[in-house]
């Protein structure tokens, strides 16, 4: 099962090396276009769509790269201070409601996705298709929703007393 559990970081953590790529790719799309405005008086159409579904991308490779170093918003003052059991108890519930959550998110942006290609849905000014980006979307948030399930398993792990788990899932709570 720690394979597993190892083979899905492994996952987010690519997920956010992809994220790291877009926001290169972005910062030098956004310098050549502010250098060719400046210099040579051209700028590129669309800039602002392109900047658009770029950010979009990085936001959703962000999601499952930082749930799995725990770095996300974390409301932890009343957990950390029930019992052991009762606090990794109290995790797993929260985890199987964040995975339902995204699962349907990432469901959504699939259907969404589907009908963006049958209604021909593109940007207004580069008449990009919608459809790719709700596509990446759904997959990358199909990502986080895989990385919230590998947390419901340490937690319920964690529970069972595997302190290796109760290290992982304590990581996240200050």
């Amino acid at each position: 099962m720690k394979k597993v559990l190892k083979a899905i970081d492994y996952l987010s953590i690519a997920t956010g090396w992809c994220g790291n790529a877009v926001v290169v790719a972005m910062a030098v799309y956004m310098c050549a276009n502010f250098i060719l405005r400046k210099l040579f008086n051209f700028a590129f159409n669309g800039g602002f769509e392109v900047v658009q579904f770029m950010l979009l991308i990085i936001i959703f490779t962000s999601f499952s790269f930082t749930n799995t170093y725990k770095r996300h918003v974390c409301l932890s003052l009343l957990i950390t201070k029930l019992p052991v059991k009762l606090r990794f108890g109290f995790n797993t519930l929260i985890c199987i409601l964040e995975t339902a959550i995204v699962a349907v998110i990432s469901y959504g942006l699939f259907t969404q996705g589907k009908y963006a290609m049958d209604t021909m849905m593109v940007s207004t000014t580069l008449r990009l298709p919608f459809y790719p980006f709700y596509y990446v979307c759904a997959v990358f948030a199909a990502v986080f929703a895989l990385t919230l399930l590998a947390d419901v398993i340490r937690s319920f792990m964690a529970v069972l007393g595997d302190e290796e788990c109760q290290q992982y899932i304590s990581l996240g709570w200050s």
